[in-house]
C-alpha cells in the first residue's frame, strides 16, 4: 500500500472516541494531613514536597528511603546494526520479561530477557502524518500521537487491508501550543505529561478511559519535575521518577487515587545522578513498605544505555537492510531529495538493490544528479553505503 493510499484511508475512516468511547476519572482521594514543619527545625529533603488542600487531588507522603538504583555500566552494543542508538528515542518495559526499545524510523525492538540480549525487530507499513510519532507495539498494535489527539487501531476491522483508527483527545493534548510528553506507551496503557498534570490513558477494547491527575507540589509551589514513569507489578498503579524522588501513584477505592512519595537516587557507575532521564524499570511496593526492582532496568541517556548487569545486545540474524535506520535516517532522505525527480522509487531498497552499483559509479563520476550538486560528504555517504550494499549476498 503506497503513502498516498495508506494516507487517504487514514483520514477515510478515522473513528473519533469521544463521548461514550472516552471518559475521564479525575483523582478523588482521602486527604492526608503531613504536619507542619515547625519554623525552628530544619528542614530536610523528606520536608520538600508540600500536601494538596484540594480532597481531589491529595498525596500521600510516606517519607520512607528507597535504596538508589544501581546501573552497573553501559549495555554492550558492539554487535547492533550502524546508526541503531541514533535512532533510539525512548524505552519503556511493559512486564517482567520483556522492554520495548522505539526507534524514530517507524519501528521497535522487543527484547525479551527470556531470549538473552536478542532485539526482535517489530515494525509497520505504515506512513505517519507530518509531526506524527508512531509507536509501534506487538501483534500489529500500536500508539500514534500527534500535537492535539492520540490513535490507536479499532479492534473492529475485519479487513486486513484496511486500517481504522479510534482518535481520542485526553485533556492535555486540547492545547496544541503546549503538547504533553509521552512519559510511557505500551500494551493498552500510555502516560502523558506536562509540566503539572499527568493523562494516564488505559485501553479496554476501542474504549479509553483517562485519569486525569496533577502531580504534587514542592515548598515553592511549583511541580515536582517529573522525569520518566512505568508501570508497577500485578496491579493498575504507576510510578513516576523525578530528581531525588520516585512517586507511586495507586488506587484507594473506587476512582480514587493517591500518589505515595519516597526518597531515590539512580546511581551510575557509582556516581548518584539528580538529573535522570529515561528510565525503563518495573517495580514492586509493598504495603509494608517492601520494594523491589522487577526484571532488568534500563536507562537511556546521553545516547547510551546503561542497567544493572550488562548486556551484550544483538538483533536477529534475518535483519532486513530496508528498515536499517542508517538506511532510512540518513542515506534514504538524500536519494528521496536528489534521485527520485529523475527515477521514481529509487529511495526504496528494492530499487537501491537492483541500481546499487550503477548508482555509486554515476554519483562517483558526478553524472548524476542532474542539475543538482552533492557536498563531498553527501558523495561519500552515499557511495559507501551503495558500495556495501553491492556487496550484500
Amino acid at each position: 500500500m503506497d503513502f498516498f493510499k495508506r494516507r487517504a484511508l487514514w483520514c477515510a475512516l478515522l473513528v473519533t472516541a469521544c463521548g461514550p468511547g472516552q471518559e475521564t476519572v479525575r483523582g478523588r482521594a482521602h486527604l492526608y494531613v503531613q504536619p507542619a514543619v515547625p519554623q525552628d527545625e530544619e528542614v530536610t529533603t523528606e520536608d520538600t514536597i508540600i500536601m494538596s488542600s484540594d480532597p481531589n487531588q491529595a498525596v500521600v507522603f510516606d517519607g520512607n528511603v528507597i535504596p538508589s538504583l544501581s546501573l552497573a555500566a553501559e549495555v554492550d552494543q558492539s554487535t547492533l546494526p550502524a546508526g541503531w542508538m541514533q535512532d533510539i528515542f525512548a524505552i519503556h518495559k511493559i512486564d517482567a520479561n520483556r522492554t520495548l526499545v522505539f526507534g524514530k524510523s517507524k519501528q521497535t525492538w522487543l527484547l525479551d530477557e527470556t531470549q538473552g540480549g536478542v532485539l526482535s525487530r517489530l515494525s509497520l507499513d505504515l506512513s505517519p502524518p507530518e509531526g506524527e510519532r508512531l509507536y509501534v507495539l506487538e501483534n500489529q498494535n500500536f500508539w500514534l500521537v500527534g500535537r492535539n489527539n492520540l490513535g490507536f487501531p479499532s479492534t473492529l476491522s475485519q479487513n486486513p487491508s484496511q486500517l481504522t483508527l479510534v482518535n481520542i483527545v485526553p485533556d492535555l493534548m486540547k492545547d496544541p501550543a503546549n503538547p504533553p510528553r509521552v512519559l510511557y506507551a505500551g500494551p493498552q496503557r500510555m502516560i502523558l505529561a506536562s509540566e503539572k498534570r499527568t493523562n494516564i490513558v488505559l485501553l479496554d477494547g476501542d474504549r479509553a478511559r483517562v485519569i486525569a491527575l496533577d502531580f504534587p507540589k514542592m515548598r515553592d509551589g511549583t511541580p515536582v519535575p517529573i522525569a520518566s514513569a512505568g508501570l508497577m507489578q500485578d496491579e493498575e498503579a504507576f510510578w513516576f521518577l523525578a530528581p531525588e524522588y520516585l512517586l507511586l501513584l495507586r488506587k484507594a477505592g473506587e476512582d480514587r487515587w493517591r500518589w505515595v512519595i519516597s526518597s531515590f537516587r539512580v546511581d551510575i557507575a557509582g556516581v548518584l545522578r539528580e538529573d535522570p532521564t529515561d528510565l525503563a524499570m518495573l517495580v514492586s511496593a509493598e504495603a509494608d513498605g517492601g520494594f523491589a526492582y522487577v526484571g532488568r532496568t534500563f536507562e537511556l541517556m546521553a545516547g547510551k544505555i546503561f542497567e544493572q548487569n550488562p548486556l551484550k545486545l544483538s538483533v536477529d540474524i534475518n535483519a532486513d537492510p530496508a528498515l536499517d535506520p542508517y538506511f532510512i535516517n540518513t542515506v534514504q532522505p538524500l536519494l528521496k531529495t536528489y534521485c527520485t525527480p529523475c527515477h521514481v522509487g529509487a529511495e526504496t531498497f528494492p530499487s537501491v538493490k537492483a541500481s546499487a552499483a550503477a548508482f555509486a559509479q554515476s554519483i562517483a563520476n558526478g553524472s548524476m544528479p542532474k542539475n543538482m550538486a552533492l557536498t563531498r560528504e553527501q558523495i561519500k555517504t552515499l557511495t559507501d553505503y551503495l558500495n556495501r550494499v553491492v556487496a550484500m549476498p
